[in-house]
């Protein structure tokens, strides 16, 4: 079996998610904008940030579940426009049939 490879980061995208935990942000979510494990983003705000580095903290439950609304109604925005395309592509398909005939 063979040996992961390292994924290497650019200076500017470190400091830039440094420069997102210094001005509040939350790490958990700044980690998986960026794709990043939470412990990158961690170093990273220690490494290019003012060396302190918050702790991760569970938001408030009216935030929790704001943000679980939140994140649901992406899920179907993103679900109805998948089968908007769906149904669109199933269309040309069925033209394209009828115009090889």
């Amino acid at each position: 079996m063979g040996k992961r490879k390292k994924q290497t980061y650019t200076e500017e995208l470190k400091r830039q998610v440094a420069e997102q935990v210094k001005a509040g942000g939350e790490t958990g979510i700044i980690a998986a904008e960026h794709g990043i494990s939470l412990g990158s983003v961690r170093n990273w705000a220690k490494q290019f940030g003012n060396g302190e580095v918050p702790k991760p903290t569970p938001p408030a439950n009216g935030k929790a579940k704001a943000a679980r609304s939140a994140g649901n109604g992406a899920v179907h925005a993103i679900r109805a426009e998948m089968k908007q395309h769906e149904t669109a592509i199933a269309k040309l398909k069925k033209a394209e049939a009828t115009l090889t005939q």
